[in-house]
């Protein structure tokens, strides 16, 4: 249930089943679970500037898992002109297990800027940083940047891209260099 007006969005849901053995053996096979959802988002606008901004509450309790996750964030988009677009999205969510128990969070701060050129090129330029931390493995972090490109040659669309990506989790780094030409044919 939920009502989505045009600055403030709202809903909550509720989800429940219990798992019964009709017959013979395998009864530590089913699974009770229960999950209620909650979200909140404000959205505005002024000018070239939209904004969004969000909360929410995930909790599920079942026969094997039991947690209560929130997360909230929000993002800016910026238009200075028909052809420009500049976005930056931030989330963040914290992850409380009580069965089995242990703790993790999360954050991602994505940003990019898109470009529409005369010629049917659209260019985006991007770097995403995202972390996750949790009780019982290593902390992982997720550096990337890049510049993608798509155009339209009638059926074809050829899609190039360009990308560094570097991973790190515990003592162990990676860096990775990607380059790419996809060629669709659209029917």
């Amino acid at each position: 249930a939920g009502a989505d007006l045009d600055w403030i969005a709202f809903s909550f849901d509720h989800e429940q089943f219990d798992e019964q053995l009709r017959g013979g053996q395998g009864e530590q096979f089913l699974d009770d679970q229960s999950t209620d959802t909650a979200r909140v988002e404000l959205r505005g606008a002024l000018g070239s500037v939209r904004s969004r901004a969000f909360v929410s509450h995930y909790e599920l309790d079942s026969t094997r898992l039991k947690y209560t996750r929130w997360q909230w964030g929000g993002g800016l988009t910026y238009r200075p002109r028909y052809q420009v677009t500049v976005r930056l999205d931030v989330d963040q969510s914290t992850t409380d297990f009580s069965l089995p128990e242990r703790a993790s969070e999360t954050s991602s701060v994505r940003s990019a800027v898109d470009w529409y050129t005369g010629d049917g090129w659209l260019v985006t330029g991007y770097v995403n940083v995202n972390s996750f931390k949790d009780d019982v493995s290593a902390d992982e972090k997720l550096r990337e940047a890049g510049i993608r490109g798509r155009r339209r040659f009638g059926k074809l669309e050829v899609a190039p891209l360009v990308a560094w990506y570097e991973r790190e989790r515990g003592a162990v780094a990676t860096t990775n260099m990607r380059v790419e030409i996809k060629a669709t044919r659209r029917f």
